[in-house]
Formats: C-alpha cells, sequence, structure tokens
C-alpha cells in the first residue's frame, strides 16, 4: 500500500476527500503541521544554523511519518470498535489500539507547538523578507495544534481509565492554550519587527 507521503498533492486531496476510508482529520492536521515546518525551515535556512536545521529536519520527518501513522492507528481503533461487540474483545486490546490513536495526534500537537516556539525565537533573526513566511509558518503550525488537540478530544471518548482521560483532557487544554499564546503574541512581534524595518 502506498504512503500518504507518496501521493501528489492531487492524489492526497483526492483521498481526502473520499466519504469511503483514507486519511481523515488526524493525517491533514500532521499536514498543516507540517507545512509550517517547512515553511520555518526555509525562513531558517539563511542564517546558517546547523543545529537548528537539524532539528527542524527532525521535527519534518516525524510528522511525515505521522500523516500515515495516524491513518493506520485510527483504523486500528476503528476496527475493534466495530467488532468488539461481536467479538467481546478484551478491554484492554481496544484500551491500548485508543491510547494510540490517542498519542498520535498528541506527537502532533507537540511538535506543532515546538515549532511555534522556534518561530517565535526566530523573529529577530532572519532578514525581513522572511517574516510574512514566519507569521505563514505560525498560521499553519498553530492549525496543526488546535486540529490535533481536536483528534485526541474525539478520540478520548473511546477510552475507559478515567486518569488516562483527566490527564489527556488537561494535556489538550494546555496545547490549546500554549498554540493561541504563542501565535498572538508571533503575530504582535512580528508586526513589530516590520514596522521597524520602515522606520
Amino acid at each position: 500500500m502506498m504512503k500518504l507521503v507518496d501521493l501528489s498533492v492531487q492524489e492526497f486531496v483526492t483521498q481526502l476527500a473520499n466519504p469511503n476510508g483514507g486519511p481523515g482529520g488526524g493525517s491533514a492536521a500532521a499536514l498543516l503541521g507540517l507545512s509550517g515546518m517547512a515553511l520555518l525551515q526555509m525562513a531558517l535556512g539563511r542564517l546558517e544554523d546547523s543545529v537548528c536545521q537539524q532539528k527542524l529536519a527532525a521535527f519534518i520527518k516525524e510528522l511525515m511519518q505521522l500523516i500515515d501513522e495516524d491513518q493506520r492507528a485510527y483504523a486500528a481503533m476503528a476496527h475493534l470498535l466495530s467488532h468488539g461487540k461481536e467479538d467481546k474483545l478484551p478491554n484492554i486490546e481496544l484500551e491500548q489500539a485508543v491510547l494510540h490513536a490517542i498519542e498520535v495526534p498528541h506527537s502532533v500537537s507537540k511538535a506543532c507547538v515546538t515549532g511555534l516556539n522556534m518561530v517565535e525565537q526566530a523573529i529577530c533573526k532572519v532578514p525581513s523578507e522572511m517574516l510574512s513566511e514566519l507569521l505563514v509558518a505560525a498560521e499553519a503550525l498553530q492549525a496543526g495544534v488546535a486540529s490535533s488537540a481536536m483528534n485526541m478530544r474525539v478520540n478520548l471518548v473511546f477510552l475507559q481509565d478515567s486518569v488516562a482521560i483527566e490527564h489527556y483532557e488537561q494535556l489538550i487544554a494546555q496545547y490549546r492554550e500554549q498554540g493561541k499564546k504563542l501565535l498572538k503574541h508571533i503575530d504582535q512581534s512580528i508586526v513589530q519587527q516590520q514596522r521597524k524595518g520602515h522606520e
């Protein structure tokens, strides 16, 4: 089976729009984060910071893997949910599948928040002509945070462990708040930086 990341943009969008299976919101969230991370790498490319570039390359690789992993995780969980009543599967098997389906978008949220922090740190470092790329990168990364956090919440309803539920609910709230705050500060900082450039 061909990986989602190996599809053309047109092929991916076609599969995403297919109501009969294929990638869903989790894969789309990872793609949003990936787009933001790639723009960030482009904006920082002129700084010749090898450590930063290595970090970004690692995040890009991770998010590419998560695009496909989310589809696999959701398919495994959905299969157990649809057959659980008939087969009377042990709760632990379904619980593990649900946890994995939550952990994948959790990883997306975590990576995107880190990306937003890197955008914030880069504002004063990049050439002025790259500020617009940083802002778009931040918007994409925040969209990745928000949408992956919602995917965590959607899958959370199938979890039975009350302690784990509380843990993930706190993480969801934390990521959503962090993402919104970081984007607001980035937007304000970029506007200030652009104004300095015109003084």
